[in-house]
């Protein structure tokens, strides 16, 4: 209904009949796409005609978790104001809240404050975790005055001062500091020493997770790699392999939305200049030939690395 109509054509579609909850296949309502582009008159006028504030996407998502993504801190606070539930799990288990700090915004984080959002979610996906990943200074801020618990681990057991210090953040290190339980790592060392020392561990652990991934893969243990990789991701190890290992993952485990996904974000790793087409087939196609030549070093010269790939690209277009 949406697409890039204009409020006046969505007035007509629904005055002739058209049902403002309609979701396309993958769950996405006019209310998903409007919040997504930051269209409050839009949205405004499809919750007047009885749209769901609150429709579920298959990927679990509601539209306050788009708009917070996309740090759109009007359409926040429109959907707050409709009682969107700002505490839902989508199927990443992030927040509303947790997706407005992957949105760099703390004009949204702070709409969410105002109405309660839950700042301890009880997922280790914590809102601080997550700003000290970013280095969201100002955030953690809000998030320490509001309550927010600075000894609280994520799901790799770190805490948010480690995380900071991991990823190079020195005034995050230096907020959050004062406010974590004592670390005997930490005693003596100057900020400087906390970050140095974080860098190097965390490097360590993300590269032992990037091997152990791969075991996994060739063990067939799909989805121990993913949680391997994904751990690497976190940690901060930023090489391109891991979309592509991931989209392998997803294709072996038959999960060709996640596949298409991941392929999508590898060609645009490696190729920035658009030097390849820019189309979900060449993307899927990169990943492929990623994976025949990964096993192809795996083995060594004079192998046959094609037969587990091309295995791969048949069930790929023949699911």
């Amino acid at each position: 209904m949406l697409g890039k109509g204009s409020l006046d054509i969505v007035k007509f579609l629904i005055s002739s009949g058209a049902d403002p909850n309609k979701a396309n296949n993958r769950g996405i309502t006019p209310l998903h796409l409007a919040a997504g582009q930051g269209r409050c008159e839009i949205a405004e006028y499809l919750l007047s005609k009885g749209a769901n504030v609150d429709p579920i996407s298959q990927e679990g998502e509601v539209p306050l978790h788009i708009a917070a993504r996309r740090g759109m801190s009007r359409m926040v606070k429109l959907l707050l104001r409709h009682s969107a539930e700002c505490n839902r799990l989508s199927d990443k288990l992030y927040t509303p809240l947790v997706e407005s700090l992957f949105g760099y915004s703390l004009e949204c984080l702070e709409e969410f404050m105002k109405v309660g959002a839950n700042i301890n979610t009880g997922s280790h996906v914590t809102p601080l975790s997550v700003a000290a990943r970013k280095g969201l200074a100002d955030c953690i801020n809000c998030l320490l005055n509001n309550g927010a618990n600075p000894n609280e681990p994520d799901e790799d057991g770190k805490l948010p001062v480690e995380i900071a210090a991991s990823r190079g953040w020195w005034e995050c290190v230096e907020i959050l500091l004062p406010v974590t339980n004592p670390l005997e790592k930490f005693a003596n060392l100057s900020t400087a020493q906390i970050l140095e020392q974080e860098a190097a561990a965390c490097q360590h652990e993300a590269l032992t997770a990037v091997v152990d991934g791969d075991a996994a893969y060739w063990e067939e243990k799909y989805a121990d790699a993913l949680r391997c990789y994904n751990k690497a991701f976190r940690l901060g190890h930023v090489d391109p392999a891991l979309y592509a290992k991931r989209g392998l993952c997803h294709l072996k485990n038959h999960d060709h939305s996640r596949f298409s996904e991941e392929a999508n974000f590898y060609m645009d790793r490696i190729t920035p200049d658009l030097s390849v087409p820019c189309s979900e087939e060449a993307a899927k196609k990169l990943v492929l030939e990623y994976g025949i030549n990964w096993k192809k070093r795996r083995l060594g010269s004079g192998s046959n690395p094609t037969d587990e790939t091309d295995q791969a690209s048949r069930e790929e277009h023949h699911p």
